[in-house]
């Protein structure tokens, strides 16, 4: 029996949660759907996936109260949280979307579009290698330069670059690795992302607590 306790995975209405919850049963790590914000302090660790807007995203994490237990839980260092995608992004201060919306601001740093460049397409969809550049514990074990599935318009701008653990070269660096403290990012989605996805959500599901 396995009694570890379960990660918490954030159902905000922002994204479909399924495929984490595939990705995680698949690796056998307890996990449970949290669609309660006050639900939230029971974990010690929780995954926030996100798609669509970023508006979107923070309005729905303010409707739900969210953003108020986040907040809360991750600047006590009660929870360690990876948020995935959007999710990522939501971490950050500002976002240039939709005219410019702030977002929860865990992270210094503004999410910014993609130039549409000869030779970028933008969204940028696909298998993508990634540039580690500093310490990692999310690519533990992982090969140099792994290759991961990226599908976005936008991309994070992160103010320190020690919190920066893996960029991705798509015309111009973007930050799509990020682990300060208890708090880490993947703008990939590591549950799309086969073999090394499922190492990453492995090696966050053994992360120590603070």
């Amino acid at each position: 029996m396995n009694t570890k306790k379960p990660i918490g995975v954030i159902d905000s209405g922002i994204g479909n949660i399924q495929s984490v919850i595939n990705a995680l049963n698949y690796l056998k790590i307890p996990n449970k759907i949290v669609q309660n914000a006050k639900d939230l302090h029971h974990y010690s660790k929780a995954i926030l996936p996100g798609v669509g807007s970023f508006k979107y995203g923070m309005k729905n994490l303010a409707q739900t109260s969210f953003s108020n237990s986040i907040l809360e839980l991750v600047s006590l260092k009660k929870i360690s949280l990876l948020g995935i995608c959007l999710g990522m992004q939501l971490l950050y201060e500002h976002s240039e979307e939709d005219g410019g919306y702030k977002g929860l601001g865990i992270i210094p740093g503004t999410v910014k579009k993609i130039e549409n460049k000869k030779n970028i397409r933008v969204p940028n969809i696909g298998w993508r290698k990634i540039i580690k550049i500093n310490q990692s514990k999310l690519l533990n074990d992982i090969e140099n330069d792994p290759i991961c599935y990226f599908v976005h318009s936008y991309a994070c701008e992160t103010q320190d670059k020690n919190i920066v653990t893996g960029i991705l070269n798509y015309g111009q660096n973007f930050d799509v690795l990020i682990e300060s403290e208890n708090v880490f990012g993947t703008q990939f989605h590591p549950e799309k992302s086969q073999i090394i996805g499922l190492k990453i959500l492995q090696n966050f599901s053994q992360i120590k607590k603070l």
